[in-house]
This record gives structure tokens, C-alpha cells and sequence, in this order.
């Protein structure tokens, strides 16, 4: 009996019950009875194929018991593999389907399971079509079948997962691999948390099939959207739950999403090309690009080289262009209407360095590089010596953000994010980087103890701190201060380098010792007091080491060795800076303006500081009774090397001293005073000023003319009058209450002064020097001093100190002498920002700053009363005003934070909010200006109305949205209404009317009447046409239209700037994916309000330019920018045109906005054949001005260039964007060129009177030249024939019309169409899907140059692009 009559004999089921029971009991002989009843069913009945079957499935279930074998199951999957080749087709769909049903009843599929069904799968696709289910199909469509099922909503997930592991072994075609991709994507939002980094790293290696960029696309917005959930969420119980997970499980699920990402794109670099290509796509939508997952997916994947460039500049172009967005939005509300407000992305970056908390330590060097990338790019930059701001200031900020929460947060990067700081201080010194010292100090007060951890580091920067720039290492000594508290070798290595520097031979090494020994001097405290003149012997290197604060508790908890060592390192300090006193003069003056810092911030030293400069003063006081001058102004001044030079600012050591002496006013005891420093000081300043305001001036020698050439007498002068200046300073302020005492000794002070300052001018005068200055420029004195003497004379009321204020009041020259100092001193601030030392160092200078404002303010408003009876209001009214507009730009640049707090000051009413206050001081510069403008007998004060609009200008600047419209009416009626001879004035009020123009709605309406009336008051270009109608606006005069022609250009290329971004940003969103629309709240909807918005804008700027090319303006300057500025609108014309191509071309059921159409039609009848006009208008006025004189060979080359940058382009953008018009014409079935003109100015024209010339070689080189011409149009035209009947045979009867239409203009089109451009120029280019956001940029005139000779009868006119003349050469 053979086998197959053996296994006849016995049932199946009772066949199969044994294997099973074998196998349960480990039998090693399960295999063997699995191969003998595969051998015995080969005969090909239908009973052995049952069998063979049936054996097949119950081997597959062996396969599955828990400990069997690992030999075992090794014998039974091979021969199951080698067996599945066996099967008829309808037996092998049955093992199929039972992995079907595994699939949905098992948890897991397993190894072998899985290596078995890829060989089935493989197997039933090579199959032939056969019955199944009653439907005949092929193997290839059973076998999707099967893959379908097992992806299906019933089978579980970890299933799912085994089974894409199979399918990237298994061959697919494009078809497959898309419906399989959109199944196993549906279920990502039903996956568990902790299944979903393994589902979706099976999904990127399934992408090397294809479709990667939808696999990554459908990871990115499942993580977008779970974002939103969550942050909608964010305020729920304890937990915030996330589908099934809370917070901590959701970020570090998607932390490893992204190392899986990184992974598989280092394996595969296609996914991080694709990745880069979606990024790039969406890099519009910041609110999208800095999400959590998408930034630090992009930061991830920048770690490989090869993507890093890419990714980065993604970054940072979509960071540009959002501040873009945010700058254009503030200053125009139909930006605002046009495109949303977009969350920060300060903020939105701060949320992903949070959520990289949870072990995202694979992006720590992607923050890391990309803070360092984005603070180089919009960073400060020096140029010509000055450091300039960037425009995106906000990309600085983020990136030192970024740094600094990435350093918080992360340990791993601290040592490389400090270490790159330091390079960056270092290397780059002559730089400004005083972005990366604020990111130095940030982290050195986060964490100090971890810098001892880098202290070689930090001392090897110290080594170089002398040969940094003396501001720079200021703020490098400032940011490290904090450390100086916990380690005692960085304090040692600071006092040897400081000491080391003092005496270098660079005077900027001293000014850094001097700054560093001050610093310490500040953060010094001890108990008691101490004297230059205690014994400094015993000074010791251990005690200097031990000097400063070793911890960070109070003074009066140190113990006493502290203490000791803290007076030690006192008086060394003390010592060495006596010597800084024998050095050069400006190294002086740093120190006294610093020793006065030091008194204000550490009180205890004030006794010892004053006992040096005592000693420094005596030197130059001289106490005789009988000397002619008080002071030795000779020992001053040095000869060195030839020149003479000032060897000690005395002016500033006497500043230095009353400052010091002002804030040291308190006295406890009264024996201890009387031999203190600060008694003795005292008397010497006020036996000072008593012998300078009754001294004769002819002792100070100023005007000797035998010393009038001589460097010293110059710099003397300026000496005794800053002397003079600080004495009057000390007088104003010790006298609080003004009594009349003091006042009159300040007034005998300014009559010396002004008496020294009248011979000094006088002598100028009768000898003036060349590029001479006023020696007055600047007063040598405090913010405190204006604003103490300004409030006094101006706003001060109280009783008991109007006397001595009255002797300041009656005497003109003194109030208008002060009142123009102080509007010196705050033109200066308002230009650099930087106070003089002692100004810079005051605790309260911002505070001097609110009371000059409320100052200026009110008086300016109220004027001045009765108390002034030898001043005229109108002398000083001027410097009010413009003193008031100067203290906004300083607030504006330098204060911005503090603005509000400023103008709630200077308007009076403190409990007021920011509008309110806003409100105020706009309707009291209403009425200032109205007063000026009821004035008409004096014009001249009309100039004060120009600063007071400058302050409006600014408040706009400042806070845009709080301005009312109110004003801008206000505004625009007395445009109307008042007429002004005036230039200044009248540019003023329209430049500030056409800024807020731009916040309202009817901002195109108000320039549509500015055109008109420009071109009303200068007159048609055609003489024998009048303009019609009658001006609106009254200040618009003959004489100011041409003036105002750039203000108008100026705002209308403003608002084709903000048309090119919106229209930009829809031509981002046409190729944007659907599932980032969805996720960024991008409906169809606001898609149609930006297409109608453009369109409609486009066609109110069409009537604009309508005016403005009729307008007659010489050929100069301002005829370029409107040739310039049309050009640019026929270019965005153009892009419009190419964003519906781009429409059509996504979805064939896109239509054309009605805004649109009226937008082509009102161009081609508006505009179009007016621009050739003005063309020509202005080419035959350059002639007629060239006939009338004859023009320098400069001046005519310059013409020429001038023509050739601004003409071409301009005919280019026109016939480039009527040649898109008649594309789009026949993709959307409409007839948009029925209103078309035909484009008649060319490169050049034939002058028929120079071709009829007898001269022979002239009329042979004309011939040549036109028979190039013709030749060249010749072609064109047939190129141009081919554009227009390129679907001619495919179009359907019911677009016959315009079809006709189109080729009817395209031949009269022809016969003219004589050098336009060149071929390639006018043919069809195809629309690329993946452009994103990018300035659209048409095509440039083709360059080629016809070369001409001198005797040239063809004469050019440079109106179109130039010829091609490729066949004619």
C-alpha cells in the first residue's frame, strides 16, 4: 500500500488531530508527518487537494503555539515555503483568506506567518484570471484583494503593522502602493500612542515604493491637527488627554516620530528631499512651519548635511516673510482684510523648546545651530563704522530665545552653545555683538555654578579682554560679574589682567581697566568706613584674593575676615585708580564720570571717592587771594609729540565732584563733617563760583592775538566755558527752592559766560576760520540740569520761589540761550541715542526725560505768561515745537517700550489710558496748528506747523491702532481748504495724510484725487486738450504739483508691493496640499475675498495711473519711477494672469473671478494705450530739450541709460502680459481681448528724411539695416502666428467667436509686431505647480544690441525692447 492509499484511509480530521497532537507534545517528528502528507497528496484529485490544503492550514496554525521549537518551526516554515507554489489558484485563495481571518481575530501576526503570506501574495499575482466570489479576476486584482483585507478597519493594529513590513517586499505597482498609502493613513488618528512610532516607521519604509511625499504629508498634519486638539484642550482636569494618552506620553511619542523620521532619511535621502520640497511648499505659513512637530522635525533632519542649507533657508524664509507680513499689516489696513492674523511665532517657538523637554535631545543640535543661523542673518550689522539694525529685528530676538530656553533646557548643548558665544565675542570683536554678550549674561544668571564647570574657558577670555573694544568688554565684565561672587580664582585672574591693562600702551586697554575696576568697585560692601590715607603696605596677594563678595548674601551678614579683605581690596583699588589720574585726559574722564556711577549704586564709598578727587582738585585750585584766576587752566594742557592736547578735563572733575556732592547732601555728625572731604569740597566750589563770576575776563588770556593761531587758546576757551557751564550746573542745583541769592550768583555766572562766549565770536567773526564750529554746541551739562531749570521757569508756581525764578525770566538772553541748549541736547539724543557720561550713569534720566516732555508739551501749548515780560513768545516758539518733535523720535527709537508712559505724562492726566492719553495730545496739536493757521498776518510761524505734524507722524509710528480716523479727515479737510505757500508745509501735511491714508478703506479713492488733481494743475500732455472738471484739493498749487508727483508714486508702489505679497501668498496657497489648508483655516471662502480684493485694488490703481500718464512731466527722474512703476503693475498683471493658468491647470473646473474680467477690460481701455502715449510724449519732449541746448556727453549718456532701464521693461510687461491674456483666454473659454489695443511703440523707427540723403553708403547701410528689420519681424511674426493658432484644431464650434477674435488680433497684431522680443520670448511657458512663495518675476528683454556706425541713417527711438537681430547679423 503506498502513501497516498494510506492517507486515503484515514479521516482528515483525524489526520490533522494528530499533527496537532504531536506538535503540542514536541515531538521532532511533526515535520516529518508534514512532509509525508504534502508527498502523498500530489496527485491532483480533488480529496488530495483538500488534504494538501487543509494540512497546509493546520501546519500554519503549529506554527502559532507558544513554545514550540525553534528547529521545529525552522523545519515547518520551509516546508510550507517550499509547498505554496503547489497550490491550484482557488486552494491558494484559500490559505489567503485564512490569513484574512487570522488577521482579524489574532492580536499578532508573527514572524513566520508573515514570511509565509508575502510568499502568497507573490505567488497569486503571477496567477491567471480565474472565478471567485462569482466575479472573474486576474491574480494581480486578487491579490490587492487580499492586502486590502488585511488592512481593513477590523483587523487590529499590531497586525497591520507586521503586515506593511511585508508589503515593501512585495511587488506593487503605482495604483497599489496609492490605495494601500490612503488605507494605512485613515487609521493614523485611531492608532494607540504607544503603537504609533513603529505604525509610522513602517509607513516610511513602505515610502520606498513611492509616494513619499503624501506618507509624509499625512504624518505631518495627523501631528498638526493632534497639536490643535491639544492646545484646545490645555486648560482641561490634571490630565490633558490627547486621543489615548496625556501630554507626557503624547511628546514623547512624538519625539520618537521624528528620531524615526531622521533615521529613515539617513537610509533614504529622497524622504529628506521630499520632506524640504513640502516645507518649502507651506514656508508662507509660519502659523504651520513652527509648530511643534514640523520645527523639530525640520531641525532633526538638518543634522544631515545634505539637508541642513535647504531646510534652513526654509526657515528663514518663512521667518522673513512673516515679519514682512507683520510690518505691512500695521501700516495698511487692506493687508489686514486681505490675509488673517497669524499667531507669534516667538511664541510658537517657545512652545516647541517646551515640548522638547520630553527627550527630544536628537533636536538639541538643530536649535542649537539654527539660533546661531537666524542671529547671524538678522542681526546687527557695522556698516561705515555704525552698527545698523536689521529690519526683521525680531529674528535676532527669536534666535537669542532660542539659545537661551535651548540652554535651559537642554545639558547636553550647554558647553557647545557657550563655547560658540565666546568664539563669536572673540573672534568677531570689531563687530557688533552685543546681541551674543546679552545671551552670555542671560545664561550666566540662569546658571552660574555650571560656568565653573568651563572656567578655563571664561579666564582664557579675560586674557583677551584688553584687546577687545572698550564697550564691548565693558559688557563682557558686566555679564560676568554674577560669577565673580562664587569663584575666587576668576576674581584673582581679573584683578592681574585689569592690573596688567592699566598700564598698557593702548589707551583703549586703560578704558577697559578703568570700566573693570569700577565694576568691582560697585558690587563691593563692607562695614565702616575707610581713607586713602590708611597705611595700604599690608596689602597681600591672599587678601586681594579673598577681597570680593564670596557669596550671595547681604553685607551685614558677612563675617569679619570678609569685611577686612573687602577693605583691603578697597583701598588697593583706591590706589591704583589715584595713578589712573596721572594718564591721558579722555582716560580722566572716564573715571569721573564712572566714580560718580560708583557713588550712586555704593554709597560706602562715597567718603573715599571724594577724598581722591579732592586731592585731584587741589592740584589745579589755586586758594591765593591775590591770583588773577582761581584755577591753573595752564597745567591743564600737554605737549605731546608737537601737539598740544588737554591732559585733565577739568570741567568733568568739577562735574564729577558737585554730582557726588548733590547726592551727599545728609550729614549725621557735625564734628566728623567739618574735616571731612565734602566740607572742604563745598567750600572750594562755592568760593569758585564767587571768583569766576567776578573775575576779568582779560586775565584768562582767551583773546590773546598773539596765542589766536595757537592750538591752546583754542582749547582753553572751550575749557573755561565748560567750567563756566558745570559751575552754573552746581549753582541751579543746590538751590532747590530757587531763593534769589543763588539765582543772582548763577546770572553773574552766565554774564561771564556770555561775555567770554561774545569775545570768542567776535574774534571768529573778524577772522573765520574754515569748516569753523560753533564753539556752544553743545552745553557741558546734565539731562538733569534742562529739565530742573526748564521745569522751574516754565511750570513751577509755587509762591516762595518765584523771586529768584523772576531773575531768570526777566533776563531774554539767558531763558532763549537755555532754551536752545536743551533743544541741542535733544536733537542729539534723538540722533544717537547716547547721552554725555554723567547724563548716561543717572538713576533717573529717564525720569529728566518725561519732565522736559510735559514741559515742552504744555508750554508749547499754554505759551508763556505775564512773568516774561522782556520775552516775545514768538522768538522761542520754534525751538518748542521742535523740541517737542525731537523728544517723540528719541522716545520713538530709542524708548519704544516706555511710550506709552511717556505720553500719558506729558499729557496732564496720569489715570488715563494709552487712547485716551493718544487723543489728548492729538486734539492739542489740532488746535496748536488750527492757531497757526487763523494767523494770517505772520506767515513765518507757519514752519512750526511741520514739526507738530512730525509728532503726529510719530504717535502713528508708535501706536497705529489706537489713531482714530478723525484725524485723517481733519487732515484731508484742510488739504481741501487751505492753500499754503509754503513747499515744506504743504509736502508735510500731504506726506502725513497719505500715511494714514493707507489705515482706512478709501486710501485708492483719495490717490485717484490727488492724480487728478496733479495732473489738472499740469496740464495734459496733449497742448490742445484741457483737462476737465476742477481741482478737490486747495493746497495742491501749480507750483507744489511737481513736487508732490513722488509722494503719489512713492505710495502707489507701496500698494503694488503689498498686491505682489498678497498675490504671492495666493499663488502659495494654490499649490499648497488640501491638508494644510485644512489645518491653517484656509477655506475657499477667503481665497475668493483675496482673488475679488486684488482684483478690485488693481482696477482703482488702473484710473490712478489713467491721471498720472496723461499728466505733463519733463523727461527727468520723476517720468523713470512712473515708467518704473507702471512697469511693475503690467508685471503683477502678468502674475494674476499665471495664478488663474495655475488654478486651471490644479483643477479644470476653476473659474475666472467677474472682478477680473472688469480688472483686463478697464486696463485695456484705460491704460494701455495711454502708457504708449506718455511714451512718446516724454521721447519727443527729451528731443525737443536736447534741439534747445546741447546737452554735456555725460548728461546724454546718462538720458540714454536712463530710457534704456525704464522703457523696454515696460513694453516687455505689457506684451508679456497680453500675450498670458490670450493663453488664459482660450483655457477659460472667454473672450478677454476684445478690448485689446494693438502695441505700437517699438525699439526703433525709419527717419525717411535721412534715408533720402544722396550719399551712396548711407542709403546702402539704411537698406541693410531695414532689410535686417524685416527679416527679424518676418519671423517673429510667424512665431507669433503659431502662439495664437496652437489649439486652433481642437477648439469646439460654441468658442468659434472667440477664436476668430483671438486670430483676428493676432494678425493685425503681426504686421507691426517689428522687433518686440526675441522668439523664445513670446512663446508659452508652462506653469509650474510647486512655486511657493517667491516674488514673481516675469521674463527680462532680451539684451542683444544692434551695432551701429557713425553715418547710420536709421534713427532709433528707444520706446519698446530692443530688436533681435540675430539673423540679420
Amino acid at each position: 500500500m503506498d502513501l497516498a492509499q494510506v492517507l486515503e484511509s484515514v479521516p482528515l480530521q483525524e489526520l490533522l488531530q494528530t499533527i496537532q497532537n504531536k506538535a503540542k507534545s514536541g515531538s521532532k517528528d511533526v515535520s516529518a508527518y508534514i512532509r509525508a502528507i504534502f508527498q502523498g497528496s500530489m496527485d491532483g484529485s480533488d480529496e488530495s487537494e483538500k488534504r494538501f490544503t487543509e494540512t497546509f492550514k493546520s501546519s500554519l496554525c503549529i506554527l502559532q503555539i507558544p513554545d514550540l521549537s525553534v528547529s521545529l518551526t525552522s523545519e515547518i516554515v520551509n516546508i510550507l515555503l517550499l509547498k505554496v507554489e503547489m497550490f491550484h489558484t482557488s486552494s491558494l485563495m484559500k490559505v489567503a483568506e485564512f490569513f484574512v481571518d487570522h488577521a482579524k481575530k489574532a492580536s499578532s501576526f508573527g514572524n513566520k506567518l508573515l514570511e509565509i503570506f508575502s510568499k502568497v501574495l507573490s505567488c497569486l499575482s503571477h496567477r491567471d484570471s480565474i472565478v471567485y466570489k462569482g466575479e472573474e479576476k486576474s491574480g494581480a486584482d486578487l491579490k490587492k484583494d487580499i492586502i486590502m483585507s488585511v488592512i481593513s478597519d477590523d483587523v487590529n493594529i499590531s497586525c497591520i503593522v507586521e503586515i506593511i513590513s511585508v508589503l515593501k517586499d512585495i511587488d506593487l505597482t503605482e495604483d497599489e502602493i496609492k490605495l494601500i498609502i490612503d488605507n494605512l493613513l485613515k487609521y493614523l488618528p485611531s492608532v494607540d500612542l504607544i503603537e504609533l512610532p513603529s505604525y509610522i516607521y513602517q509607513l516610511l519604509l513602505l515610502s520606498s515604493k513611492g509616494q513619499r511625499q503624501k506618507i509624509l504629508l499625512g504624518i505631518i498634519s495627523y501631528f498638526i491637527k493632534q497639536d490643535g486638539e491639544f492646545q484646545q484642550q490645555g486648560d482641561d482636569d490634571s490630565e490633558t488627554l490627547i486621543g489615548n494618552g496625556n501630554e507626557i506620553t503624547y511628546r514623547q511619542t512624538e519625539g520618537t516620530v521624528i528620531l524615526m523620521l531622521s533615521v529613515s532619511c539617513r537610509h533614504d535621502q529622497t524622504i529628506g528631499k521630499e520632506f524640504t520640497v513640502l516645507m518649502k511648499k507651506v514656508q508662507h505659513k509660519a502659523e504651520v512651519v513652527f509648530l511643534p512637530f514640523p520645527f523639530a522635525a525640520s531641525l532633526s533632519l538638518s543634522q544631515i548635511q545634505s539637508n541642513r542649507d535647504d531646510i534652513f533657508d526654509t526657515l528663514k524664509k518663512s521667518l522673513t516673510v512673516t515679519y514682512q507680513l507683520k510690518t505691512k499689516k500695521d501700516t495698511s489696513l487692506w493687508m489686514r482684510e486681505m490675509i488673517p492674523l497669524n499667531p507669534s511665532v516667538l511664541e510658537l517657538v517657545k512652545d516647541a523648546i517646551r515640548c522638547s523637554k520630553y527627550g527630544w535631545d536628537h533636536v538639541c543640535q538643530g536649535l542649537v545651530k539654527f539660533g546661531f543661523s537666524i542671529i547671524d542673518a538678522f542681526g546687527p550689522r557695522s556698516i561705515g563704522g555704525n552698527v545698523v539694525k536689521s529690519t526683521s529685528e525680531e529674528g535676532c530676538l527669536l534666535g537669542s530665545h532660542i539659545l537661551r530656553d535651548t540652554f535651559k533646557n537642554h545639558r547636553v548643548v550647554r558647553s557647545d552653545i557657550l563655547e560658540q558665544i565666546l568664539n563669536q565675542i572673540v573672534t568677531k570683536s570689531q563687530k557688533p555683538v552685543k546681541h551674543y554678550i546679552d545671551i552670555l549674561s542671560q545664561i550666566v544668571q540662569s546658571d552660574p555654578l555650571f560656568l565653573l564647570d568651563v572656567l578655563p574657558r571664561i579666564v582664557e577670555i579675560l586674557d583677551y579682554i584688553h584687546f577687545i573694544p572698550h564697550a564691548n568688554a565693558v559688557d563682557i565684565l558686566q555679564a560676568l560679574a554674577p560669577l565673580l561672587r562664587i569663584s575666587m580664582p576668576l576674581k584673582d585672574t581679573l584683578m592681574l589682567v585689569l592690573r596688567k591693562a592699566l598700564f598698557h600702551r593702548d589707551i583703549d586697554a586703560r578704558k577697559v581697566a578703568v570700566s573693570g575696576y569700577l565694576m568691582i568697585l560697585k558690587k563691593l560692601s563692607f562695614i565702616g568706613k575707610v581713607s586713602l590715607s590708611q597705611s595700604q603696605t599690608s596689602v597681600s596677594s591672599q587678601a586681594s584674593s579673598a577681597s570680593l563678595i564670596s557669596t550671595q548674601v547681604k553685607a551685614d551678614v558677612y563675617v569679619s575676615a570678609g569685611n577686612l579683605s573687602s577693605k583691603t581690596m578697597c583701598l588697593e583699588i583706591m590706589g591704583l585708580l589715584k595713578r589712573v589720574l596721572m594718564q591721558q585726559g579722555t582716560v580722566r574722564q572716564l573715571l569721573y564720570e564712572g566714580l560718580y556711577d560708583v557713588t550712586l549704586q555704593n554709597k560706602s564709598l562715597r567718603d573715599i571717592i571724594l577724598e581722591l578727587l579732592l586731592g585731584q582738585f587741589e592740584k589745579f585750585y589755586d586758594s591765593d587771594s591775590d591770583s588773577d584766576t582761581p584755577l591753573r587752566f595752564d597745567l591743564c594742557f600737554q605737549e605731546l609729540k608737537g601737539n598740544i592736547v588737554m591732559e585733565e578735563p577739568l570741567a568733568h572733575l568739577i562735574t564729577c565732584i558737585h554730582l557726588i556732592l548733590l547726592e551727599s547732601e545728609e550729614v549725621v555728625d557735625d564734628d566728623e563733617y567739618d574735616l571731612s572731604a565734602q566740607k572742604i569740597l563745598e567750600d572750594f566750589l562755592q568760593k569758585l563760583m564767587n571768583k569766576m563770576s567776578e573775575i576779568d575776563i582779560v586775565n584768562l588770556q582767551l583773546t590773546n592775538k598773539e596765542l589766536d593761531d595757537a592750538p591752546t587758546n583754542t582749547l582753553q576757551s572751550s575749557l573755561v566755558l565748560n567750567v563756566y557751564e558745570s559751575l552754573m550746573e552746581y549753582c541751579l542745583l543746590q538751590n532747590k527752592d530757587f531763593d534769589s541769592e543763588n539765582c543772582e550768583l548763577l546770572m553773574k555766572l552766565y554774564r561771564k559766560y556770555k561775555e567770554i562766549l561774545d569775545s570768542l565770536n567776535d574774534k571768529k567773526q573778524k577772522k573765520p576760520v574754515k569748516g569753523k564750529t560753533n564753539i556752544t554746541s553743545s552745553m557741558h551739562v546734565t539731562l538733569k540740569f534742562f529739565s530742573r531749570y526748564m521745569h522751574g521757569l516754565f511750570l513751577d508756581g509755587t509762591f516762595k520761589r518765584q523771586e529768584g525764578l523772576n531773575l531768570f525770566r526777566n533776563y531774554s538772553a539767558f531763558v532763549i540761550h537755555i532754551v536752545k541748549s536743551s533743544n541741542q541736547k535733544i536733537v542729539k539724543l534723538s540722533e544717537n541715542g547716547i547721552h554725555d557720561g554723567f547724563s548716561k550713569v543717572m538713576a533717573d534720566s529717564f525720569n529728566h526725560i518725561l519732565t522736559l516732555g510735559q514741559v515742552y508739551f504744555k508750554t508749547y501749548l499754554e505759551g508763556i505768561g505775564s512773568d516774561f515780560s522782556s520775552l516775545d513768545w514768538e522768538r522761542i516758539s520754534a525751538f518748542f515745537a521742535d523740541g517737542l518733535a525731537a523728544l517723540f523720535v528719541y522716545i520713538s527709537t530709542y524708548h519704544r517700550k516706555n511710550a506709552s508712559k511717556f505720553v500719558i505724562k506729558i499729557c496732564g492726566n496720569e489715570s488715563a489710558t494709552i487712547t485716551q492719553a493718544i487723543q489728548i495730545v492729538l486734539k492739542s496739536i489740532q488746535k496748536s496748528v488750527m492757531k497757526l493757521l487763523s494767523d494770517t498776518e505772520n506767515d513765518v510761524n507757519l514752519k512750526e506747523i511741520v514739526p507738530l505734524l512730525s509728532v503726529i507722524k510719530t504717535l502713528y509710528d508708535m501706536f497705529p491702532c489706537d489713531f482714530s480716523e478723525d484725524v485723517y479727515k481733519w487732515l484731508k479737510q484742510l488739504c481741501s481748504q487751505q492753500v499754503f505757500q509754503n513747499a515744506s508745509v504743504s509736502k508735510s501735511f500731504m506726506s502725513l495724510c497719505l500715511t494714514l491714508a493707507h489705515q482706512y478703506a478709501n486710501v485708492l479713492t483719495f490717490l485717484k484725487e490727488i492724480a487728478f488733481d496733479l495732473h489738472f494743475h499740469l496740464d495734459d500732455i496733449d497742448p490742445d486738450e484741457r483737462v476737465r472738471g476742477s481741482a478737490k484739493y486747495n493746497i495742491i498749487t501749480p507750483e507744489i504739483a511737481r513736487v508732490l508727483m513722488p509722494y503719489l508714486i512713492s505710495n502707489l508702489d507701496q500698494l503694488l508691493d503689498e498686491t505682489e505679497y498678497v498675490l504671492n501668498y495666493m499663488k502659495a496657497n494654490a499649490v499648497l496640499p488640501s491638508e494644510f489648508l485644512q489645518s491653517s483655516n484656509s477655506s475657499d471662502t477667503s481665497i475668493q475675498n483675496m482673488e475679488q480684493g486684488v482684483s478690485a485694488c488693481l482696477a482703482d490703481m488702473v484710473l490712478v495711473f489713467h491721471e498720472i500718464v496723461q499728466t505733463s512731466i519733463p523727461p527727468d527722474n520723476t517720468s523713470s519711477n512712473i515708467f518704473k512703476t507702471v512697469a511693475k503693475f503690467y508685471r503683477i498683471l502678468c502674475a494674476l494672469t499665471k495664478y488663474y493658468l495655475l488654478r486651471h491647470t490644479k483643477s479644470k473646473t476653476a473659474v475666472l473671478h467677474s472682478n477680473f474680467e472688469k480688472l483686463v477690460k478697464l486696463t485695456h481701455t484705460k491704460l494701455t494705450s495711454y502708457v504708449y502715449g506718455f511714451i512718446t510724449y516724454v521721447q519727443m519732449m527729451s528731443e525737443e530739450g536736447d534741439r534747445k541746448k546741447k546737452m554735456k556727453s555725460q548728461v546724454a549718456a546718462a538720458k540714454a541709460m536712463r530710457e534704456i532701464r525704464t522703457v523696454p521693461p515696460l513694453v516687455f510687461a505689457i506684451e508679456t502680459f497680453e500675450k498670458n491674456l490670450i493663453l488664459l483666454s482660450k483655457k477659460y473659454k472667454r473672450n478677454l481681448v476684445n478690448h485689446m489695443k494693438l502695441s505700437t511703440a517699438r525699439d526703433f523707427r525709419i527717419n525717411a528724411a535721412v534715408i533720402t540723403q544722396p550719399e551712396q553708403s548711407q542709403e546702402t547701410e539704411a537698406n541693410s539695416e531695414v532689410a535686417s528689420v524685416n527679416g527679424t519681424a518676418n519671423d517673429e511674426n510667424s512665431d507669433h502666428d503659431e502662439i495664437v493658432d496652437e489649439d486652433s484644431l481642437s477648439d469646439r464650434p460654441d468658442n468659434e467667436v472667440l477664436n476668430k477674435s483671438v486670430q483676428k488680433t493676432s494678425i493685425a497684431n503681426s504686421s507691426i509686431y517689428n522687433s518686440t522680443v526675441s522668439n523664445s520670448s513670446v512663446r508659452d511657458e508652462p506653469v509650474i505647480e510647486n512655486e511657493a512663495m517667491e516674488t514673481d518675476c516675469v521674463e527680462q528683454p532680451a539684451q542683444n544690441v544692434l551695432k551701429e556706425n557713425k553715418p547710420l541713417s536709421v534713427k532709433r527711438k528707444r520706446l519698446g525692447v530692443r530688436g533681435n537681430t540675430k539673423k540679420a547679423k
